[in-house]
């Protein structure tokens, strides 16, 4: 009678440690997976009234909307409703010296802090920091 206890007991830990690390590897796996098309598609080089702008730029707002309708579609398999992740930005000039020094307008630059709780006493952190650099369709 023990012997089934203790199998039904290891049997529950272990697919709770395999639910656990099946979430942790998916949120993972969505940070990954992350590209940096989510940052292409919001730089702007062309100005309101349709001029071309001499410098590029990220758009923030639609930087963010990006980012968070990519991270709700790819995480909904892996969180429960309640579990929320948090987003922080950092939108800097990528050619200034000190990068950590945030600019508020026409930003070249953007990190971007992911923060999810998987478990109660377990959350996934990591950051990825996108900038325009020159190359051949900007800057000769």
């Amino acid at each position: 009678m023990l012997n089934i206890l203790l199998w039904a007991l290891l049997l529950a830990f272990s697919s709770s440690l395999f639910s656990l690390s099946f979430s942790y590897s998916g949120v993972s796996r969505s940070f990954t997976g992350l590209g940096k098309g989510i940052a292409e598609s919001s730089v702007i080089k062309i100005d309101d009234d349709g001029t071309d702008l001499m410098k590029p730029y990220f758009d923030k707002l639609s930087f963010r909307m990006a980012t968070e309708k990519y991270f709700a579609s790819a995480l909904k398999r892996y969180l429960s409703s309640n579990q929320k992740p948090t987003y922080t930005y950092l939108f800097y000039d990528a050619s200034s010296i000190d990068p950590s020094s945030p600019v508020s307008y026409m930003p070249t630059g953007v990190k971007l802090t992911f923060s999810c709780p998987v478990s109660i006493f377990l959350t996934y952190s990591n950051s990825v920091s996108f900038f325009i650099k020159k190359g051949a369709m900007y800057g000769k």
